[in-house]
């Protein structure tokens, strides 16, 4: 249920993905998983508040879920919240230091907080530890892109087009 109401999220078929967690809930009304997934559907339909709301709930039924922490940060995120994002974005990176999303989201929590230099401090950190994984360059380029420090961003984006030449958000 989770996974096809991710599909239809990324198909920006909202409804249809409501419409199949609901059917979910009604077969596991205490799974933190669903909640979990109305949560990324709301953050898909650019709706942070709901998100962050649904995000808690499934925080109370499993407070060590990575990813309703990751979500919840970037709704907070969204709403200019960056002391409530940094708390869920650092519990999500204590929990599983690995987990690229939550340091990408710590990044962007932390430049929130402390400003753009300190999160590009954490991203570069972190695209020198690992070189290879893009993830950490396009979440350096983007944030280089909305300080409006366009040269540098090409420069990053560059970088990750010669590193993979087939990302699509890096062109």
């Amino acid at each position: 249920y989770i996974l096809l109401a991710d599909y239809y999220t990324q198909r920006y078929n909202f409804l249809a993905a409501a419409q199949v967690l609901s059917s979910a809930q009604r077969v596991a009304p205490k799974s933190y998983e669903v909640f979990r997934g109305f949560a990324l559907v709301e953050l898909r339909r650019n709706n942070p508040k709901d998100a962050v709301n649904f995000g808690n709930q499934a925080l109370k039924l499993y407070e060590t879920d990575v990813d309703s922490h990751v979500i919840v940060a970037e709704a907070q995120i969204a709403l200019k919240d960056y002391r409530s994002a940094y708390a869920h974005a650092a519990k999500a990176v204590e929990i599983d230091v690995n987990n690229r999303r939550a340091q990408i989201v710590y990044g962007q929590a932390l430049a929130g907080i402390q400003g753009i230099d300190a999160g590009m401090d954490f991203l570069n950190a972190l695209v020198t530890s690992y070189p290879l994984v893009g993830e950490y360059r396009l979440a350096l380029g983007k944030l280089l892109l909305e300080d409006e420090r366009y040269s540098q961003a090409e420069d990053v984006f560059r970088q990750l087009t010669q590193i993979e030449d087939k990302s699509k958000d890096a062109f």
